[in-house]
C-alpha cells in the first residue's frame, strides 16, 4: 500500500504516489532554478507544466487513476533534463532509469502568429509543410465555385483549435515538445516581440522627437484610452456573439431533433387533406434497403448536427475564453462531419444509381369495332379505396396521392391520358407502365407491379381513375400512360363521373377542358365538341375559324398580334 497525494498541474487535479510526487517536485524545482534569471520565465514554466499535465492525462485510464513513479520517469524522459543545460543544478537523474522515446508527430492547429483572418491557411500550411500563400489562393479561387471555399473556411475555423500555448505551436510544426524546444520557442517569440517593439519605438521616436514631454504624455494617454475602449468593445462583441451562437445552435438542434426523431410521423397537406406517414414507412418509400435508410439518418444527423454543436462550442469559447476547452474537439468534430458527408454521398449515389435506367411495360390493347352511327361511351369505375382521408405529397419531383388504412399505405395516381385519331375504324385503349431502376430489368419489374384496370363492352370503355402501387413500393418515377385511339368521325360521350379523371390528369392539355358530361366527335384535328345536326366537315371548318383567334393557355401572358382581329 502506498501513500498518495492530490496535486494541481496547469489547472488539472492528479492523484499521485508519494514517491512520484517527490520526484516530480525535485524536477519542477530544478526547472524553475534553471530559468530563474531568464526573460519570459513565467511563460516557459507555464508551458512546461501544461505539457506535463497533458502527458500525465494520457497515462490515466479507467483501471488506472493514480500517477506512479514510472509515469514521472517517462515524463522526464520526454521533456528532457535541465541538468543537461545547467551544470550547477542540484538535480541528479538516477542512473538506473532507461530513457523513453516519445513522439506524437504533427497536429493540426490554426496558426495565430501567421494568420491573415483566423490562421486556418497558415495552420494547414504548417501541417502539410507548404507555403500558406497556396492555401489562401485555393480558398480565394473556390469562392467562385458556389461559395464552397467560404463554407469550408468557416467550418475549418470552427473545428480546428487555435495553437495558443508554446507546446501546441511546437506540435503544429511537428517538433518534439521538450524543455529545450519550449525555451527556444519562447526566446524566439520574445526576440520577435522585442524586435517589433524596438522598430515601433524607433519610428515613434523619429516621429515625436520634436514634441514636448507633455504632448508625448497626452498622445500616450490617448492611445491607451483608445486601446482600452477597443478592447472593451471587442470583448462585448465577443460575448454577444457567444450568446447568439449558443442560443442559435441550441434552437436549431431542438428544431432538428423535433423534425427528425422527436415526432413519429410526417404530415402532408393538400387542399385541407392530411396524410400522416410513420418515419419508417416514409423511409421505405425512399430507400431500397433498411441499411440505406439508417445510413441516411446518421449522415443527416452528423452533417447538420456537428456544425451546430461546433457553433455552440464556439459560443462558449467566445463567452468564457480559454476556460472552456475540450481536448481533441476540433479534430473529432471534423472527422464526424466528414463521416456524415461520406454517408450522405454514399446514400445519394445509391439513389442516383436507382434512377439510372428507364423501362416500360406495354399491355395488350383493348379494342372495339364500333357499329355504324353508334356513340362510344367512356366512364370510370367506382373506387372503394378512395375517401376523404386521402392526401397528396411530392417526392423526387413527382406528385402522388396516398391513403392510410388497416393494410398500411396505399399510394395511387391518375394516369396520363392522350387522345389520338385512329388510323383504322377500330377504337382502342393502350396501357403502358413506366418506371426507373438500377437496371432495365429492375425498372421493368417495378413498372409491371403497377395495377390499373380497364374493361369494355361493345360500345363503351370503363376506365379506372387511379393506378395503384404495390404495398411497400419504392418510389422511382412510376407512371401509367393511356393512349386512347378513336376513329375519325366517331361520336364520343364522357360520363360526368370522369371529372376527377380529367381535372387531376398529369396531361395539362386535357385538364379543365370540360370533357366530362358532354358529347364530342373525333376530327382530323382531334376531339371537338359535337353539335347535333352538323356534319363533321362543318364542325372542322367552325373549329378552324375559331382557332385563329384562340390564344393557347401557355401564351396567354405574351403580347402577340392576333390574325383576323
Amino acid at each position: 500500500m502506498k501513500k498518495t497525494v492530490s496535486i494541481n498541474i496547469s489547472g488539472i487535479i492528479f492523484h499521485i504516489d508519494d514517491d512520484a510526487f517527490e520526484r516530480l517536485s525535485r524536477y519542477l524545482n530544478s526547472i524553475k532554478r534553471h530559468f530563474a534569471k531568464m526573460e519570459g520565465k513565467e511563460e516557459i514554466i507555464t508551458d512546461i507544466e501544461s505539457r506535463i499535465a497533458e502527458v500525465l492525462q494520457e497515462k490515466l485510464q479507467d483501471n488506472k487513476q493514480v500517477i506512479s513513479i514510472e509515469d514521472i520517469q517517462e515524463v522526464i524522459s520526454i521533456m528532457g533534463e535541465p541538468s543537461e543545460m545547467d551544470e550547477d543544478s542540484e538535480y541528479e537523474e538516477p542512473q538506473q532509469y532507461k530513457p523513453y522515446t516519445y513522439s506524437r508527430g504533427k497536429r493540426l492547429y490554426r496558426d495565430p502568429d501567421g494568420r491573415m483572418i483566423a490562421g486556418v491557411s497558415s495552420g494547414l500550411a504548417a501541417y502539410f509543410n507548404i507555403d500558406p500563400v497556396w492555401i489562401r489562393v485555393l480558398f480565394v479561387v473556390s469562392l467562385f465555385a458556389g461559395f464552397f471555399g467560404l463554407i469550408a473556411y468557416v467550418v475549418l475555423w470552427i473545428v480546428i483549435p487555435e495553437a495558443i500555448t508554446t507546446a501546441e505551436k511546437l506540435e503544429m510544426r511537428g517538433e518534439p515538445v521538450n524543455i529545450s524546444n519550449i525555451e527556444r520557442s519562447v526566446r524566439d517569440e520574445f526576440d520577435n516581440v522585442k524586435g517589433k517593439f524596438n522598430e515601433f519605438a524607433g519610428e515613434a521616436k523619429e516621429t515625436f522627437k520634436k514634441k514636448s514631454a507633455g504632448s508625448n504624455r497626452f498622445f500616450d494617454n490617448l492611445i491607451d484610452f483608445i486601446g482600452t475602449v477597443l478592447r472593451i468593445v471587442f470583448k462585448i462583441i465577443a460575448i454577444l456573439l457567444g450568446i447568439i451562437f449558443i442560443f442559435t445552435g441550441l434552437g436549431l438542434i431542438i428544431a432538428f431533433i423535433a423534425g427528425t426523431a422527436g415526432f413519429s410521423s410526417f404530415s402532408f397537406f393538400e387542399n385541407g387533406e392530411l396524410v400522416n406517414f410513420q418515419l419508417m414507412q416514409f423511409m421505405d418509400m425512399i430507400f431500397t434497403t433498411p441499411l440505406m435508410g439508417i445510413m441516411a439518418i446518421i449522415g443527416v444527423i452528423l452533417f447538420f448536427g456537428i456544425p451546430l454543436i461546433a457553433l455552440i462550442y464556439l459560443g462558449f469559447r467566445l463567452l468564457l475564453g480559454s476556460r472552456v476547452k475540450v481536448p481533441y474537439f476540433g479534430i473529432s468534430t471534423l472527422a464526424l462531419w466528414l463521416l456524415g458527408l461520406l454517408l450522405a454521398m454514399v446514400v445519394g449515389a445509391n439513389i442516383g444509381m436507382d434512377f439510372r435506367h428507364s423501362a416500360g411495360e406495354i399491355s395488350p390493347p383493348l379494342e372495339i369495332q364500333m357499329p355504324e352511327k353508334q356513340i362510344l361511351y367512356f366512364d370510370v369505375q367506382d373506387d372503394k379505396h378512395i375517401d376523404s382521408r386521402t392526401g397528396t405529397f411530392e417526392v423526387f419531383d413527382g406528385e402522388y396521392s396516398a391513403r392510410i388504412d388497416d393494410d398500411g399505405i396505399s399510394i395511387f395516381n391518375v394516369p396520363y391520358v392522350e387522345f389520338r385519331k385512329s388510323a383504322t375504324e377500330v377504337a382502342g385503349v393502350s396501357i403502358t407502365a413506366y418506371a426507373k431502376g438500377s437496371s432495365r430489368d429492375k425498372a421493368r419489374q417495378r413498372a409491371r407491379a403497377l395495377e390499373y384496370h380497364v374493361s369494355n363492352t361493345d360500345t363503351s370503355f370503363s376506365l379506372s381513375t387511379y393506378y395503384y402501387f404495390p404495398h411497400n413500393a419504392v418510389l422511382r418515377a412510376q407512371e401509367v400512360q393511356l393512349e386512347i385511339e378513336i376513329p375519325e368521325g366517331q361520336i364520343v360521350h364522357f360520363d360526368q363521373n370522369m371529372e376527377d379523371f380529367f381535372d387531376e390528369n398529369p396531361n395539362w392539355r386535357v385538364r379543365n377542358k370540360g370533357y366530362e358530361g358532354k358529347t364530342w366527335i373525333m376530327t382530323r384535328n382531334g376531339l371537338k365538341p359535337y353539335v347535333e345536326g352538323m356534319e363533321i366537315e362543318e364542325i372542322e371548318e367552325t373549329e378552324d375559324e375559331s382557332s385563329v383567334n384562340e390564344i393557347p393557355r401557355y401564351l396567354s401572358m405574351i403580347p402577340i398580334p392576333l390574325i383576323g382581329l
